[in-house]
């Protein structure tokens, strides 16, 4: 055993670690906060070692540094022959390869001809939004991340689509579902910081606009143990005092930033089955907390799969917020019909919870991706590998809304719906050949936007 290159490659392993994370922190103290580095750098670093591609991306540097090495030695020592050989089978047949791989992938995924016209007559072509929730009270909402600056282009992106809400979703850091606290443990979110002054600046310009505003905490979670937010539980009583007044504070935080921006709309938690089924006492108590803080409407944001049902406090809230991913075929590119057809066996489960509690339904996030089963299971997260060979479907993803907005757009207990999700850094400027092989859930330059914008133009009853 060469214990030399052993040694060697473990110190290009931890040399390569260590340069991503002194790049990822200076990325994150750029556009974040101290707070955003304590609590997503273990998870990047976590993920790193425990992702295979990860140990790919680590090696590779070592990998290029061996090759290398390998061909200057090759190019002194023998004939131009032999390491024009060893070149074309260590560099050029790979790359070649490489390249066509690539050039299969694009060709593969490539999406279907879609003849959808355009219609920009419904846009708002005015430096506000219209305003159309002061009429029928529906909600026209999308999440929204700015990676750049909210700046009027982004502004004017969003005012053209109809949008008239806008969610924000500020992240609390939990390492594991039985993890005791949110964010580190030294985590104090009864103190202000570098992060929550963007949230309010990010606020004020959007009400500068007329936006309505709904702030939504999440916990982000690792999903390395199979688990997800929703199995959040404690094994002992002790752990669960600890989680829930850790969790309150995060909660009663944002609810003061809402009273201080004056939000529209606070959600008090997002898809935390498992809380809500063991400790509905906790919640109830919760929301009388915040509403000591905060004087407008509040909201929880219920997994469509049973949570929905198992919640005990929605006569407590102001709305029934649902998240709307059901299951609505078993086809891939299903037709506006067959979507339809879907929707009807879950719409009267959710009229019922309005019956039962007189409280309008809000659909607090909904999406679909740009995929041809994009309406079998619409929760599953579209991982980067699969755009190397998933195919991309913009007729399925606007099906998918044009299904959604016939059902429920015209009932009078429809709040309406916030969608999933904006991304700023995508903008007008990205061309339809660089949205060819986005299959995330953006409806952005895509045709789903355009019929988002022509619903949202329209009055509910």
């Amino acid at each position: 055993m060469n214990i030399k290159l052993i040694r060697n490659f473990g110190l290009w392993i931890a040399g390569t670690f260590l340069v991503f994370l002194i790049i990822t922190t200076i990325i994150l103290y750029i556009n974040g906060s101290i707070e955003d580095i304590k609590d997503f750098l273990p998870y990047i670093a976590k993920e790193i070692w425990v992702n295979p591609i990860g140990w790919v991306f680590l090696m590779a540097p070592y990998l290029i540094f061996r090759l290398s090495k390998y061909l200057f030695f090759s190019w002194k020592k023998h004939s131009p022959l032999i390491f024009l050989k060893r070149f074309s089978f260590t560099v050029i047949l790979p790359v070649a390869f490489f390249f066509s791989a690539l050039g299969f992938s694009n060709w593969y995924t490539q999406p279907e001809e879609y003849n959808y016209t355009w219609d920009d007559s419904f846009n708002n072509t005015k430096d506000t939004i219209q305003n159309r929730y002061a009429i029928d009270k529906k909600h026209r909402g999308m999440h929204v991340f700015d990676r750049r600056e909210m700046n009027d282009e982004v502004l004017n992106e969003l005012l053209s689509t109809n949008i008239e809400w806008v969610t924000l979703v500020p992240f609390g850091w939990q390492e594991n579902y039985d993890t005791e606290t949110i964010g580190r443990k030294d985590t104090d979110y009864t103190k202000w910081n570098r992060r929550d002054t963007m949230y309010i600046e990010k606020v004020e310009r959007l009400k500068s606009k007329g936006f309505h505003i709904m702030i939504k905490p999440h916990i982000w979670m690792s999903t390395s143990s199979g688990k997800w937010r929703s199995d959040i539980s404690q094994k002992t009583e002790a752990g669960w005092q600890r989680w829930s007044e850790s969790y309150r504070q995060f909660i009663l935080h944002y609810a003061r930033m809402c009273e201080i921006v004056n939000a529209d709309l606070f959600c008090i938690g997002t898809e935390l089955h498992t809380t809500v089924n063991e400790h509905p006492e906790f919640w109830s108590q919760l929301i009388t907390d915040a509403r000591k803080i905060y004087s407008g409407k509040i909201t929880y944001a219920a997994n469509w799969n049973k949570e929905m049902t198992d919640v005990t406090f929605w006569d407590q809230l102001d709305y029934i917020g649902i998240q709307a991913y059901f299951p609505l075929t078993q086809k891939n590119q299903p037709s506006v019909r067959n979507l339809k057809r879907g929707w009807k066996k879950h719409i009267k489960e959710i009229e019922g919870l309005y019956k039962k509690y007189n409280k309008p339904v809000l659909f607090s996030e909904l999406g679909y991706k740009s995929t041809e089963d994009s309406g079998i299971e619409p929760w599953l997260w579209p991982d980067n590998l699969k755009g190397l060979y998933k195919k991309v479907c913009f007729k399925t993803q606007a099906n998918c809304y044009e299904a959604f907005f016939q059902t429920f757009w015209d009932k009078e207990w429809f709040a309406g719906v916030h969608f999933w999700q904006w991304q700023t850094s995508h903008g007008r400027k990205k061309s339809k050949k660089e949205e060819r092989k986005n299959i995330s859930f953006t409806p952005q330059n895509k045709p789903a936007e355009n019929i988002m914008t022509k619903w949202f133009a329209r009055l509910g009853k």
